[in-house]
């Protein structure tokens, strides 16, 4: 396949350029700096990069129309729900904007290639009952970024409805892995935990709501269902992606701080921790699996001691 990534630097879009390029696709990718990205190093020579402001129509419509692609995975966000809390406004119109050109410049297309969408979990907010959610939950955004995504969502619908364009949207639950930025929870405790084996943090954990409990995957297996849907996807549809199990935020603290080489002390920090009670969340991947047959390959914890090596490199370069 020809494959088109936008926001192929980010943590899930290097991850996608690896696995396609693994399974000897074309690989193209935009992203909005003129510089390499880090996180795609290895790939330097296999794949192409492209620049560009994807939320100028025109921009979107010029790159897209030269890579001509046969596959769109759609990644390029302002992806960390903190900074949704901190700058909805920003949040929601950048996030907006580039989907809505994205789509349409892959709508204009002569051959209008397949899109893969990427949304969130997010977008149900905090259900109660606790039961594994399906794609026909309600939506209750909780934030901008989900916002952002319940409108990508009818954005899709109505280019699929007016123009036939082949979008299949993809709602992954939270995942984890190297290479995820700080300001999400795996990857700010690796962090302070390797600042603190360093000695540049006192030895003292600070973290949000412990009793909070999510579905966890590895961000390599969630990729490898991006590309599933790709081939095997139902336009107009919409796909989990998860584990099926909750996995407590206090688990990852226990495992993580067993693994450091300093004793570390857990403190709650009142700024990490987000409005409303705390909540169990956990999915259904039915639907993915019977449409593809993905299985979770991994289990997400089985990343942590990898996770820890990597903040240890990254804090011993600064």
């Amino acid at each position: 396949m020809r494959a088109l990534i936008t926001g192929i630097g980010g943590f899930a879009g290097s991850h996608l350029a690896d696995w396609l390029v693994a399974c000897g696709d074309e690989v193209t990718g935009i992203t909005r700096s003129h510089r390499w990205p880090e996180r795609l190093t290895a790939l330097h020579g296999q794949i192409e990069i492209l620049s560009g402001d994807l939320s100028d129509q025109q921009t979107a419509h010029d790159l897209i129309a030269g890579v001509q692609p046969s596959v769109v995975y759609h990644l390029a966000a302002l992806a960390s729900a903190r900074q949704a809390y901190r700058e909805p406004v920003r949040s929601l119109s950048e996030n907006v904007a580039v989907t809505a050109a994205v789509l349409c410049a892959s709508a204009q297309c002569p051959t209008p290639p397949r899109v893969v969408l990427v949304s969130s979990s997010d977008v149900y907010g905090v259900p109660a009952g606790g039961e594994p959610l399906t794609e026909s939950a309600p939506f209750a955004p909780p934030n901008a970024y989900a916002v952002s995504k319940v409108t990508a969502h009818y954005l899709a619908r109505q280019l699929y409805a007016a123009h036939g364009l082949p979008v299949i949207e993809a709602r992954p639950f939270n995942h984890i892995g190297p290479r995820q930025a700080e300001g999400f929870v795996v990857a700010d405790f690796a962090s302070q935990i390797a600042a603190m084996e360093a000695g540049r943090q006192e030895p003292v954990l600070r973290v949000g709501d412990l009793r909070a409990a999510r579905d966890f995957s590895d961000v390599r297996d969630i990729v490898r269902g991006y590309r599933l849907l790709a081939e095997h996807g139902e336009p107009g549809e919409a796909y989990h992606l998860c584990s099926g199990r909750s996995v407590a935020v206090q688990s990852l603290v226990d495992q993580l701080a067993s693994l450091a080489k300093v004793p570390v002390q857990v403190e709650v920090d009142a700024s990490r921790l987000r409005p409303g009670p705390s909540s169990c969340i956990v999915g259904s991947a039915a639907k993915l699996q019977a449409a593809t047959g993905w299985q979770p390959e991994r289990q997400a914890e089985d990343c942590l001691p990898e996770v820890l090596d990597e903040w240890r490199r990254i804090v011993a370069a600064r």
